[in-house]
């Protein structure tokens, strides 16, 4: 608005100023007048500009004027604004702190009715399973009325005549079973109410719960006499004793497995698992008997040989070697045979003699690695199996009874562990026997090494002698190639 009148003022100005610059209209001619009238003299131009300046210089301090009050009031006005701005940001600050302490507020107030429904179920559960312990233990519990404290001290008042009662021997006459399933009446005598007793004439000792509140007699040793001694009132030395919870839960005493147990549940799949154990322990038993053959007595035979060579007597040596059995006098033979001959060809004949020992030594280590590879793999699959049964039967009854569950868990589960009995020992056998293997082929081959330096330093220094030593190791040489 302001700014409008601004605009129109200056404009008013600029169109008075050129009207202004605007020469003259030619003057009408003035009508005669009358005599003796003087005529007005004609504005100058000089005058027509000095009024509109004059004018303009009041329009100018007028717009001045006008555009300082213009100017005071926008500053009173932006001054109230801003001020208002402020109380009113204040106000929205105040107002968002004051949000979050209701949010705050909330939900805390959620929190604690949370708490108080949790507590108050919390307490609800508490009495349940009082009244339901109360009831185990063979006491009438009342209808509860009043407040929770008042439930709760009642509640307290019955367990603690409950303890107390639980806390002396007692005895009654009643009934049991025996072992084999007999009812026979006798006097059934109470430890508090976590141990019982029975004595009768058909048998006696330790009770246990069979179920609906009845007992049944298990064969412990000694719980005979334990028993009579708590019915004459007497303290054994040794109190053997079964604990149970109630006598509504019938307790079934379970007994350890065999391993045909184990194994019949695992299934078919578990046998076969544990046959291949057993022919990887025969195996690895039938490799453990060639490797100790092989290098029985391989060293103590070296021995003579190495000091038969040393003296030249090729001979004696051979008879050593020919007397002995294994591993050790076949590569010895074939490195004593073929010492006249050039180191090549020596080397030719021994590794060919080494390579039939090894045969021989590598004998069923790779069916014992097999078969420890083998295992672990059919354990996987009688899992497989067995959750496959156990969805299967998951699908057909559902999950409501665990019993039907326990058969495909237990195929998937020791089918794993039989798997991995027979594969851990086998592969750690396997190995060993292996390590052994490398062993004695390693001293077979320093053997023949050894044989071959002892001989060609014999040799040298028979060159070294005279004539009729060289005449001996020729007809030594001879002697060897002909055997």
């Amino acid at each position: 608005m302001n700014i409008k009148i601004l605009l129109f003022a200056f404009l008013s100005a600029f169109t008075s100023l050129a009207a202004a610059a605007e020469p003259p209209p030619a003057p009408a001619p003035a009508p005669k007048a009358e005599t003796g009238q003087k005529m007005e003299e004609p504005e100058t131009l000089e005058q027509a500009y000095k009024r509109e300046f004059a004018f303009l210089d009041t329009q100018r301090r007028e717009l001045q004027r006008l555009l300082q009050t213009l100017q005071h009031d926008n500053q009173r006005q932006k001054a109230r604004l801003t001020n208002q701005i402020d109380r009113l940001q204040r106000q929205i600050l105040d107002l968002t702190l004051e949000a979050k302490r209701l949010e705050e507020a909330i939900l805390e107030a959620e929190k604690q009715q949370q708490s108080l429904q949790e507590n108050a179920s919390l307490l609800e559960m508490t009495l349940t399973q009082a009244k339901t312990s109360l009831k185990d233990a063979g006491l009438e519990v009342p209808a509860l009325e009043g407040s929770d404290s008042d439930k709760l001290g009642k509640l307290f008042s019955l367990a603690r005549g409950a303890l107390d009662e639980g806390s002396r021997l007692h005895r009654h006459d009643g009934h049991f079973f025996l072992a084999d399933g007999r009812a026979v009446q006798g006097t059934l005598i109470f430890l508090g109410n976590i141990a019982a007793y029975g004595l009768s004439d058909a048998g006696s000792g330790i009770l246990i719960p069979a179920g609906n509140g009845h007992l049944k007699l298990i064969d412990q040793p000694g719980g005979a006499e334990t028993a009579k001694a708590l019915a004459n009132g007497e303290s054994p030395s040794l109190l053997r004793l079964f604990l149970f919870e109630n006598l509504n839960k019938a307790v079934e005493l379970e007994q350890e497995k065999t391993w045909k147990q184990i194994l019949d549940d695992g299934g078919p799949i578990a046998w076969i698992i544990a046959a291949l154990g057993v022919i990887g322990l025969v195996l690895a038993l039938l490799r453990m008997a060639i490797l100790t053959q092989a290098g029985w007595g391989g060293k103590s035979c070296l021995g003579k040989v190495v000091d038969a060579v040393a003296q030249g007597n090729l001979s004696a040596a051979l008879a050593t070697v020919e007397k002995a059995s294994g591993a050790y006098p076949a590569v010895m033979r074939a490195s004593l045979t073929h010492l006249h001959l050039p180191e090549d060809e020596w080397e030719i004949a021994v590794s060919d003699a080494l390579l039939q020992q090894s045969v021989r030594l590598d004998r069923f280590g790779s069916l014992i690695l097999v078969a420890a590879a083998v295992a672990p793999l059919l354990g996987l699959l009688g899992t497989v199996t067995g959750m496959i049964a156990t969805f299967d039967v998951i699908t057909r009854f559902g999950t409501g009874d665990p019993k039907l569950l326990a058969t495909g868990i237990a195929v998937a589960l020791i089918t794993t562990q039989v798997g991995l009995i027979v594969a851990i020992p086998l592969l750690l056998l396997g190995n060993v026997l292996n390590g052994w293997a490398k062993s004695i082929k390693d001293n077979l081959e320093m053997a023949a090494l050894e044989l071959r330096e002892t001989y060609k330093e014999h040799d040298s220094q028979s060159d070294s002698s005279g004539g009729d030593t060289a005449q001996n190791a020729a007809a030594a040489r001879y002697a060897v190639s002909g055997a």
